[in-house]
């Protein structure tokens, strides 16, 4: 399945040289009632890049790859009706790019999965393409390590069950942890397309209310934008959600609360939060500290130490002197949490460990 569908709208991309006197070396928009026109000093063919949006034609051109090119003279219309007093002058390159929005059903059938733009694909609306395929990327990769050394595990030293089982009760090809990999990435791809879909539908449909919005409120507003950009908490929040960093897995079966219950601070399935903690009289950043493949468990400053004797060779044991508490958290390989206790519990990690593949013997 691919459900979705095309937008009415296009892209037109173009490198062109221009007549007029645009501010050199900057971004410039034009937002209209039509649609929105970007202006980067950042052309490969010529001194600038011309993004528009506007109403696509009829041709049934393919998705998401820039095809057919635009008449010098609809390049030359659009940067008019823009405002920008500046006109063509020379037009080296010009690409049409149609767009849809659409999201497969499943990421995974049997031995394959869907990745990337194969999974999700949306206007590029916000910047979320690369984000995204490269956080399915690292979701998947992870769990295939850790399914294929498992698997080599049981076939070099334990025969399986009749059922078809391990010994330990752990299906040998993983299943549990590769079907994972769609329960926490569809949910996020869902949120992205919902995202760019709202962002590209207020930039270039035509619909009465993003054209008001356009061509009348953000003019009218432009002038507070400067204000706005100054302030760093807005633009903190800005930057969280186009980066990304709002993901989260607290509803994934790999997510695991343990007995007692961990306190405050991110829960099973949250981003590791990156901070400075110190280590043999200096400080690393912990996103550093915990950049070594792996399993990274993180034990607060009054953790009892546990035996890791039994917990296999992918399990990395860091002790935050910083951090009051008795509690340990396990750090995935894709830097979020997977388990978190109140108490340096031994069983309970091997049990998640065991849930995620990370103890092959």
């Amino acid at each position: 399945g691919w459900d979705g569908g095309p937008y009415r709208e296009e892209v037109v991309l173009a490198d062109l040289e221009l007549d007029g006197d645009p501010t050199p070396g900057v971004l410039h928009v034009a937002a209209g009632r039509s649609g929105l026109i970007f202006l980067f000093a950042l052309g490969e063919t010529a001194t600038w890049r011309l993004l528009a949006t506007r109403p696509g034609g009829d041709d049934a051109l393919p998705f998401g790859c820039p095809t057919a090119e635009v008449p010098a003279a609809e390049v030359d219309a659009l940067l008019r009706q823009a405002g920008l007093g500046a006109s063509l002058r020379h037009l080296t390159w010009s690409a049409r790019v149609r767009l849809q929005h659409r999201l497969a059903r499943r990421f995974r059938a049997g031995r394959l999965f869907l990745v990337g733009d194969a999974a999700h694909t949306h206007s590029p609306a916000a910047a979320q393409g690369m984000n995204t395929g490269i956080l399915d990327a690292v979701n998947l990769g992870w769990k295939l390590a850790f399914t294929a050394h498992t698997e080599a595990a049981h076939t070099e030293t334990a025969p399986t069950a009749p059922d078809g089982s391990a010994p330990n009760g752990r299906p040998p090809d993983g299943t549990a942890l590769l079907d994972s990999y769609e329960a926490e990435r569809r949910p996020v791809a869902r949120q992205v397309l919902a995202l760019t879909h709202g962002v590209f539908f207020a930039e270039a449909a035509t619909h009465p209310a993003p054209a008001f919005l356009r061509g009348t409120l953000v003019p009218a507003l432009a002038p507070a934008l400067p204000l706005l950009l100054r302030q760093r908490v807005l633009l903190a929040q800005v930057v969280r959600v186009l980066s990304q960093m709002w993901v989260r897995y607290r509803r994934s079966p790999l997510s695991v609360e343990g007995s007692p219950a961990g306190g405050a601070g991110p829960r099973a399935g949250d981003r590791l939060p990156d901070r400075e903690v110190p280590r043999d009289g200096t400080t690393v950043r912990l996103h550093d500290l915990t950049a070594r493949p792996g399993i990274h468990l993180l034990l607060d400053r009054d953790a009892q130490q546990p035996d890791t004797t039994g917990l296999g060779p992918w399990v990395t044991v860091h002790r935050l002197p910083d951090r009051p508490g008795r509690g340990l958290r396990a750090v995935r390989p894709d830097g979020h949490l997977g388990f978190r206790c109140g108490v340096a519990d031994v069983a309970q990690l091997a049990a998640w460990l065991d849930l995620v593949g990370a103890r092959p013997g």
